[in-house]
């Protein structure tokens, strides 16, 4: 049942992500179809600023699953209050820039606002997913894993009684398998095997 919710979870995350992409190509394809005025240089250096800090994010959590350094993830989670805070220094921004009449185009600004607002949302839905995965393989939240630079993995709490090695590696137990005890080096018998 856990494994469910936490498949329906990510796919509900992947679903926001994938509007907030749309969204975002929609209304900025409509903009340029319809011959509005362009964006102007504030505007498109704070989208280059967001662009720069989506792409190391997503840079980020692609280099931690390919090499398998989940701890990283946490130092993502980390970072997500900066990256919105980013957003919203850029929203605020362009406020006051509508304030004192800089902003000429309506359609502009509310094209700005719109790619804005999406990319904020797009962010905390990305750090939600990877946050669902984190405290999912990790059975308690990213925040309370202060110090630990490895993800345990697991479905229930650690009994340090029970290790593997004691069941499959004990040769009185009928599904012993000599190949797999003389192979495996992850494991040793009695001992319980570290995760960094």
């Amino acid at each position: 049942l856990g494994a469910s919710n936490f498949y329906i979870n990510l796919l509900g995350y992947l679903q926001d992500i994938t509007q907030s992409i749309e969204y975002v190509s929609k209304v900025s394809l409509k903009h340029i179809n319809n011959n509005h005025s362009k964006l102007t240089l504030n505007q498109i250096r704070d989208l280059l600023d967001i662009q720069k800090v989506i792409s190391e994010m997503f840079e980020s959590i692609a280099s931690a699953f390919a090499s398998k350094s989940f701890g990283d993830i946490k130092s993502i989670l980390k970072d997500k209050s900066k990256m919105i805070g980013l957003l919203e220094d850029k929203i605020e921004a362009q406020i006051s820039r509508t304030r004192t009449s800089e902003e000429k185009s309506p359609k502009n600004a509310a094209l700005y606002f719109s790619i804005l607002q999406e990319s904020k949302d797009l962010m905390k839905e990305v750090t939600n997913l990877i946050e669902e995965y984190y405290v999912s393989f990790s059975l308690e939240s990213w925040d309370n894993n202060d110090g630990q630079d490895f993800l345990e993995v697991g479905v229930g709490p650690i009994c340090k009684t029970a290790n593997l090695g004691d069941v499959v590696y004990n040769k009185d137990y009928k599904y012993y398998n000599p190949y797999v005890h003389e192979n495996d080096t992850s494991v040793s018998t009695g001992t319980t095997p570290t995760y960094k």
